[in-house]
């Protein structure tokens, strides 16, 4: 669209010519001689690219040897493509390739004499502006006719009356119909052509439209009915016309088929859900899975007797349990792709808080968590810190107290996020802070931080703190 609507505030001048050994250039002149054109001929795509900024206002003549030179011109001037001998799937290349016109050198229909004939007519020519508010002049009439005549969408204008006063000839290739029944009675036919699903809100967005000449632009996605009985989508924009003096001259529209993209989402939008629903489901069988594993050790503890024996029985069981949590989450979840760090963080500590092996205590667990989803692929390795950090505060912090406070919160300053678990009991051993004495609970959130990129530090302040830092993508290191 641009490369018409610059196009639009421009005179011809000078017709720019690149050519090669393919482009019979003694016709061409001959034929510009002969019709007054001035012209000017450059043997190298440099020369003529470094000469546009100077003659950008005049068309660019090129052989259909430079389909790849016209793309990269396509933006900056009025593209025109020769070829010897008219060739419609060179005529459609050309095009693509962002030529505005497509002509030949024989004698068949596009023949160079047809180019400067309608060169020669824009200056003559009355134009559709004219008819809408009866002052039209030879900028608006180039302009039209490289939008309406050479668009591949459907253009239109309707006059401040409502009346149809032109339709591009693309009508009926995207429609079946003959664009003069589009023209004869308006805008019924059209309306008649809208799937009666779209209709209502069509019609009321464009009647919205109409109450008001200061309305912006009017985008509208639909879809209409072909005469062959298909439905195919459209994307369309509508817009208020003003001349040089502020008088209204109705409303322009470009509609242009959608259906491709339309059909393209829908089908990558099905993948997607298909991908999720297959997700879940495999997160719905692994936390059945571990929840067979946590029954069969809850059997297992019925036959021993040794309290260290249970006590390990136990520990692996709340490890599942954490592991069982995150697949709940993530099968729950409305995505699976994310989780809420806060939501786990609050049913693992629950879940170990309210168990009777630690005692009939009150312990109150505050949160402070950055509401910023997390990467799914960090619930596993994170449920089970959370779950021994857990597990330590609750063994080591509330010794000969009836009362305690675990505090669970995370940060993220740029890429980088933190986790961090509090007490408010004696503090971590110096022998633990210094690595001298090993903690196997500990020595796991050690080895799943570095799994995620991350590192686990130690402190003592006014109780112990467990901090995990790690990257807030996963893959990324911190």
């Amino acid at each position: 669209m641009t490369l018409y609507i610059d196009l639009a505030y421009r005179y011809i001048v000078k017709i720019n010519i690149l050519y090669d050994d393919s482009f019979d250039i003694d016709i061409v002149s001959k034929s510009l001689k002969e019709s007054g054109i001035e012209y000017s001929l450059f043997d190298t795509f440099a020369e003529l690219k470094n000469n546009l900024p100077i003659q950008s206002s005049n068309p660019v003549l090129l052989p259909a040897t430079k389909l790849k030179e016209a793309k990269q011109l396509s933006d900056e001037s009025y593209i025109v493509i020769i070829e010897d001998i008219l060739n419609p799937e060179n005529v459609l290349a050309a095009l693509r390739s962002g030529a505005v016109d497509y002509y030949s050198l024989d004698g068949k229909t596009g023949r160079i004499q047809t180019m400067l004939s309608d060169l020669e007519a824009v200056c003559c020519r009355d134009n559709i502006l004219e008819k809408v508010s009866g002052h039209g002049n030879k900028r608006s009439e180039l302009r039209f006719r490289a939008i309406a005549e050479h668009t591949y969408h459907s253009e239109f204008w309707i006059a401040p009356g409502g009346q149809l006063i032109y339709q591009s000839p693309s009508i009926e290739r995207m429609t079946g119909f003959a664009t003069e029944k589009f023209k004869d009675d308006t805008p019924a036919f059209f309306y008649s052509i809208i799937h009666p699903h779209d209709f209502d809100k069509f019609k009321m967005e464009i009647e919205q439209l109409a109450e008001d000449r200061s309305n912006p632009p009017l985008f509208q996605k639909f879809r209409i009915i072909t005469k062959t009985g298909e439905i195919r989508w459209w994307e369309s924009t509508t817009e208020h016309i003003f001349d040089t003096d502020g008088t209204y001259i109705g409303q322009r529209g470009t509609s242009r088929d959608i259906t491709r993209q339309v059909h393209a989402e829908q089908e990558t939008e099905k993948i997607l859900r298909e991908k999720e629903l297959l997700i879940k489901e495999v997160h719905h069988r692994v936390k059945n899975n571990l929840a067979v594993i946590s029954g069969i050790i809850n059997l297992q503890e019925i036959y021993i007797h040794d309290n260290r024996d249970i006590y390990i029985l136990h520990i692996l069981k709340k490890r599942i349990e954490s592991m069982i949590s995150v697949h709940e989450l993530l099968y729950s979840g409305k995505s699976s792709e994310t989780f809420s760090l806060e939501d786990l963080a609050r049913k693992i500590s629950m879940n170990l808080v309210q168990n009777k092996i630690y005692g009939e205590r009150k312990i109150d667990v505050r949160f402070n968590i950055n509401p910023v989803p997390l990467d799914s692929n960090f619930a596993s390795p994170i449920g089970l810190i959370l779950n021994e950090l857990v597990m330590n505060c609750l063994k080591y912090a509330f010794n000969d107290r009836e009362e305690g406070r675990i505090f669970i919160g995370s940060t993220i300053f740029e890429k980088i996020r933190t986790l961090y678990v509090e007490d408010d009991g004696p503090g971590f051993h110096e022998d633990v802070l210094n690595g001298e004495r090993h903690n196997l609970g500990l020595e796991l959130v050690k080895s799943l931080a570095q799994q995620i990129g991350g590192e686990l530090y130690l402190h003592n302040s006014s109780g112990s703190q467990a901090v995990i830092v790690f990257p807030s993508t996963f893959g990324d290191r911190a």
